[in-house]
Parts: C-alpha cells; sequence; structure tokens
C-alpha cells in the first residue's frame, strides 16, 4: 500500500486530500506547521512542526528582487528554517522516511522534501504542489 506525506504550512488542505482519496483506505499524512498540535482529521495524521513565524525585517526584504535572493541564500531562508524543524520532529522524520510518495505543498516544504527523497537508498516519488499531489493520490 503506498502512503502519502503531504507537507504544507496548515491543514487546509485536508478536505482536497480527502476528497480525492474518495473511499480508499491509504495511510495519508500532513505535516504542517501551524502550531495547533498533531491530531487526526478524516482520516489522516497530521503532525505539527510549530509555527513558523516571519519578523517584520524579513518581510521588509520580501520587497526587492536582491534582498529576497540575498535571504534565500541565507539560513534565515522559510526553506531552511522548515527543513529544521522537520529535522527535530521525530514524527516527520519518521513520516518522511517510510512515505512512498512526498508532497511539497509549497516553495518552502520543496528544500525539505527533496533533503529527505536524495537521503533515501530506495526509490522514491517526490512532487510538487497540491495539483501532483492530488492526481496522484487519484491514480492509486
Amino acid at each position: 500500500m503506498t502512503a502519502f506525506v503531504f507537507v504544507s504550512s496548515s491543514a487546509d488542505i485536508t478536505g482536497h486530500i480527502a476528497r480525492a482519496r474518495g473511499e480508499r483506505t491509504l495511510p495519508i499524512t500532513l505535516v504542517v506547521a501551524d502550531g495547533l498540535g498533531d491530531r487526526d482529521v478524516d482520516g489522516m495524521t497530521v503532525i505539527d512542526i510549530g509555527t513558523i513565524d516571519r519578523s517584520a525585517f524579513a518581510r521588509l526584504l520580501d520587497r526587492s528582487v536582491v534582498t529576497r535572493t540575498l535571504v534565500r541564500l541565507s539560513p534565515a531562508d522559510g526553506g531552511v528554517v522548515k527543513r529544521r524543524r522537520l529535522r527535530r520532529s521525530a514524527a516527520a522524520t519518521r513520516a518522511l522516511r517510510e512515505g512512498d510518495v512526498l508532497v511539497a505543498c509549497e516553495r518552502d516544504a520543496v528544500l525539505a522534501v527533496w533533503s529527505v527523497a536524495r537521503g533515501r537508498g530506495e526509490q522514491v516519488l517526490g512532487l510538487f504542489g497540491i495539483a501532483a499531489g492530488l492526481a496522484e493520490l487519484r491514480r492509486h
């Protein structure tokens, strides 16, 4: 049975995932950063890695292409921060290592999913975007 892991900032996509899954009983884990704690929603395991707050200074730097690029090259980048949070969460790390299909729902999740997929010895399918993840879910 194929296990799906979606990495997102919030659990707002659970309804879309539940509709795509339909009546099938596929194991689905959603790793989120919403600060609401671990829980089960619509038959899915939701693992919370804690909120990732951006400072006013970081939001100010997003206004320019040059400064936005500099932030993305630094340890303050959202993708780097999310990857660190995922590594600190034993439950999230376990889910990503055991999942067959890893879906990065937004840009900040891509680095985390890529690093886990790259570090695994076996074949794993890594996807970017909710639409791609839902399409793969419908195929199973």
